[in-house]
């Protein structure tokens, strides 16, 4: 539903979703999740990195690893409202998850810039300077990985919506 924010609540009601059901998930959990694509990219790539360099261990601090204790905390109390936080249902749930990845992206680039051997690489230190031989080589070897990730995902995607 990321893919399609105009759509979303078209494709929620053409699976046989309530068109109210499908306005709230489009308003709410959309909205919020938004936020957090970016971030999470960004730290799937230095975590790409860190296994390139032969140390994947920082970088499994994903959703399957430690990051998902938190969110999973955080989420619950969003959407309920405990602890003092705001009670924020179904927005709380995107909201939680977007903030865990900004925190996770957090992580990944102070260990990126902090540790060895990481530090050495000086990740992002020229971001502002393209090499587009480089760009190009990169996109020619990554494009049809990149692809397999969007169908993996897209699946994912669309079973989530089907259970829905």
């Amino acid at each position: 539903m990321m893919a399609f924010p105009l759509y979303g609540e078209q494709i929620l009601v053409m699976l046989g979703q309530a068109p109210a059901t499908a306005r709230i998930s489009r308003n709410n959990i959309c909205s919020a999740w938004r936020g957090g694509i970016t971030p999470a990219l960004w730290f799937l790539a230095i975590r790409w990195f860190m296994g390139a360099v032969n140390r994947p261990e920082p970088g499994l601090l994903d959703h399957a690893g430690r990051g998902s204790r938190p969110m999973l905390v955080l989420v619950y109390l969003l959407i309920h409202g405990e602890l003092g936080l705001p009670r924020l249902e179904l927005f709380g749930a995107g909201l939680g998850s977007t903030i865990v990845d900004f925190g996770m992206l957090l992580a990944a680039l102070w260990i990126a810039y902090g540790r060895w051997p990481f530090r050495k690489y000086r990740v992002l230190a020229h971001i502002w300077r393209i090499d587009w031989a480089l760009m190009r080589q990169l996109i020619v070897i990554g494009g049809p990985i990149s692809v397999a990730f969007l169908l993996e995902y897209g699946l994912f995607a669309a079973a989530a919506l089907l259970m829905a």
